[in-house]
């Protein structure tokens, strides 16, 4: 019990010391000034338009993992990620967790496949950001810093390279057992290495969609940072985010953008995180209301009649 509780006021412990230790070194004054200071009206177009290209491309690489294991079209998926995306102030794993509950009561899935195929996700979310990070560190080794480049240029491929190979090992483990009660398993054991790497294929796209976005919006407010150092250091930055070890995205991802301070004075890199977080963060919670409701209804409800051959394709 001890260690339960321990465990469950970590992620605010981490944050609160994160929070303190950057305030103290840089004053909430000084970031104040640099937001000000910043042209914020020029961020805001972006802040709307990434959010909508990253629901549509996630949401297709999420359907070649759902469609061998369930019945489902792409654009629930799209919907559904739009409406459950508004739980993700609470943090990435809540997210995901409103996915699986949405996959299981709209699909009448078990809810072992749903878990695993929302865990095959995720899996794939990091090999493609680790991928990302570690040929941008290749390509962009005049731009970065030698001790920063080094480090995610080695670790990031190796963290790559064990989830490929993870993930297309249950594919081996239902060519050697054709009679295996896959269940947790069932995604990893029913995709194919050809969807499996279309999947990781656009994912990667995904986060150079992000990455250019995010470096334009740092361009438009004012931030003078590298496009490769963004392509290396933000996959890394959304690695820390998605960990339970921030709440309200506050602690942990601050100290993260402070990676960029090699080109940014600390309190402008904040100011900027700041902003954009919030502007996001609005632009994702307009983006799903209108599909709260029914996603909401459809996981009170429990299964619906699956949809026709016709619907599917």
């Amino acid at each position: 019990m001890p260690t339960r509780r321990w465990l469950r006021w970590l992620p605010w412990l981490v944050t609160v010391v994160a929070v303190t230790v950057i305030l103290i070194r840089f004053p909430i004054g000084g970031i104040v000034d640099e937001a000000r200071a910043g042209n914020l009206w020029a961020m805001i177009p972006l802040a709307v338009a990434l959010p909508v290209a990253r629901l549509f491309l996630s949401g297709l690489w999420d359907y070649l993992v759902l469609a061998p294991c369930v019945s489902v079209r792409y654009v629930d998926v799209v919907r559904a990620k739009a409406a459950i995306a508004v739980l993700m102030g609470l943090g990435y794993a809540f997210s995901n967790g409103g996915m699986a509950a949405w996959i299981t009561r709209r699909t009448g899935a078990r809810v072992k496949t749903s878990a695993g195929a929302v865990l095959y996700m995720m899996a794939s979310d990091l090999a493609s950001a680790t991928l990302v990070a570690a040929v941008a560190a290749w390509l962009g080794a005049a731009d970065l810093p030698a001790d920063l480049r080094v480090g995610v240029g080695v670790v990031a491929p190796l963290i790559a390279a064990g989830l490929i190979a993870l993930s297309l090992s249950g594919r081996l483990l239902r060519l050697v057992r054709r009679d295996v009660d896959a269940g947790f398993l069932e995604a990893w054991t029913e995709i194919s290495a050809r969807r499996y790497l279309a999947n990781v294929a656009g994912r990667c796209l995904t986060v150079l969609v992000i990455c250019t976005g995010t470096w334009a919006a740092m361009r438009a407010f004012g931030l003078d940072v590298p496009l490769r150092a963004v392509m290396v250091y933000l996959p890394v930055i959304m690695m820390v985010g998605a960990l339970p070890i921030n709440v309200a995205g506050l602690g942990a991802v601050q100290a993260a953008w402070l990676l960029f301070e090699p080109w940014v004075p600390g309190e402008r890199i904040l100011a900027f995180q700041v902003c954009w977080t919030i502007m996001l963060a609005v632009a994702t919670v307009l983006r799903g209301l209108p599909f709260l409701h029914r996603v909401l209804g459809e996981i009170t409800d429990g299964p619906q009649a699956p949809p026709t051959p016709s619907q599917t394709s």
